[in-house]
């Protein structure tokens, strides 16, 4: 459709710092040649394709390169328009032309590294659901009041005249604000770690080791359910109830979380731990050990370590105000952890 005269009475030009300054020039007549050539120049322009596909730039490349940059009086970098205009005009023709590229941009991008990020967790979980179904005689001679010696040795605490474990001290000064921090800590901390491990994949760019995290994570607890049939150890609770004595069939309990299922008016450990595979499970504190991981990684890349740290203190204090563990357990788990940063997490990061 042409454009007459009577459409545009007069000649306007547009604003000199507008970008269609540099791009369009619009006549009485219509538009002129000059537009047409600089369009066509910005179809044969080299095309930038979308995240995804491209590898991301050295972060300090990056620096140096912004750092070179000219800076006018107001400190903004000088951006160039044209070539701003290209970009748009490029990227919009191939949405256009080709939009099934685009959508396999995307999948490889996002479908593609949650898949990868998430095959660990189902592994982790199918894991969890087999260490049930090994036979009874597999399982080594269960440790009930060796655990319970040494946390009194090493961190036994007075109470009057009798050295108690820091667990039993803990279920006598119990308070609701303490039960609802432990509580929450003792839910969240496998989905806390897959939280982090996708910051770190998907808003640090550091695909490979977050990918490295939920791989440690994978073989941090199969090491620690092989652990739990060759030295299966009874928790505190346990050792409340029945003493040194062994109940192979004892039944599984939430012990001090159920202060917590309480407090919320609803039984969310009591079918969580009622689901339970193994009563003989304290050995290493897998809980302590996630968190203490999540820290290490945290550490690493430089990302989420506050609320590592202080999510590391929550669970290992949950652990023992909850008559779960012991704090013998807690360090176990975190020398699985470390043992498991050391064989996924340490050399070189890759990009």
């Amino acid at each position: 459709m042409e454009v007459g005269p009577e459409v545009f009475s007069e000649r306007r030009s547009p604003p000199a710092d507008s970008v269609l300054a540099e791009v369009f020039t619009i006549s009485a007549g219509g538009i002129d040649h000059t537009f047409l050539r600089r369009f066509q120049a910005a179809q044969s322009a080299p095309l930038r394709f979308p995240a995804p596909l491209r590898r991301r730039p050295d972060p300090a490349a990056a620096r140096r390169a912004g750092a070179e940059r000219a800076r006018p009086a107001g400190g903004h970098r000088n951006l160039d328009k044209r070539f701003v205009g290209r970009q748009i005009c490029g990227v919009s023709e191939t949405i256009a032309a080709e939009p099934a590229e685009w959508r396999r941009a995307l999948i490889q991008g996002a479908a593609w590294k949650t898949f990868r990020l998430l095959l660990p967790l189902g592994l982790l979980l199918l894991g969890y659901k087999l260490h049930g179904l090994w036979p009874e005689a597999w399982r080594g001679r269960i440790r009930v009041a060796e655990l319970h010696a040494w946390e009194l040795r090493w961190f036994g605490v007075s109470q009057g005249d009798a050295l108690v474990t820091p667990a039993a001290w803990w279920q006598a000064h119990t308070h609701p604000a303490l039960d609802a921090v432990a509580g929450a800590a003792y839910l969240i901390f496998v989905p806390a770690f897959v939280v982090s491990a996708f910051w770190w994949s998907f808003m640090r760019r550091r695909e490979a080791m977050a990918e490295r995290a939920m791989w440690a994570l994978l073989a941090m607890y199969l090491a620690g359910y092989v652990t739990y049939f060759v030295y299966p150890a009874a928790p505190p609770w346990y050792f409340d109830h029945y003493g040194a004595a062994i109940v192979p069939r004892a039944p599984p309990e939430a012990a001090g979380a159920l202060r917590f299922d309480a407090l919320v008016g609803a039984p969310v450990f009591v079918k969580y731990y009622g689901q339970s595979v193994n009563v003989f499970g304290a050995v290493p504190s897998l809980h302590c050990a996630t968190a203490f991981l999540g820290l290490l990684f945290a550490l690493r890349l430089r990302s989420l370590r506050a609320a590592s740290l202080a999510l590391f203190i929550a669970v290992t204090f949950a652990a023992v105000y909850l008559n779960h563990h012991y704090l013998v357990d807690a360090v176990l788990g975190a020398a699985y952890a470390a043992a498991a940063f050391g064989l996924f997490g340490l050399g070189r990061q890759p990009r």
